[in-house]
């Protein structure tokens, strides 16, 4: 669990750092893939908190840019993401991106 929760932070980390840095990388096995609609609750609320800020951060802006919007509601997403935090907190089962979407109302 550790190496998958280390290796986690490191892929959305480096998404949000250089979003190009793997556009022409091709993974070595399938334990390289994270399917974003995969990513548990649990998997989110076990980082560190600027490893899950930085997961938090890239699955508002992968939900924002599914639904091409290019203006953030600062205001609006600091609750969903307290809101978020709350629901993963009792539900640590479930998809974050299916929570944190079922919270933007998507």
């Amino acid at each position: 669990m550790m190496i998958r929760k280390a290796m986690l932070a490191g892929v959305f980390a480096g998404l949000l750092v250089s979003p190009l840095a793997f556009a022409g990388d091709t993974p070595s096995s399938a334990e390289d893939m994270y399917a974003i609609g995969e990513v548990t609750c649990k998997e989110v609320m076990i980082l560190n908190g600027d490893e899950r800020d930085e997961v938090i951060s890239f699955l508002h802006g992968y939900l924002a840019g599914e639904a091409k919007k290019s203006e953030i509601d600062v205001v609006k997403l600091g609750h969903v993401t307290d809101a978020f935090l709350d629901k993963c907190l009792d539900s640590p089962g479930e998809k974050a991106l299916k929570t944190l979407r079922s919270l933007i109302g998507q």
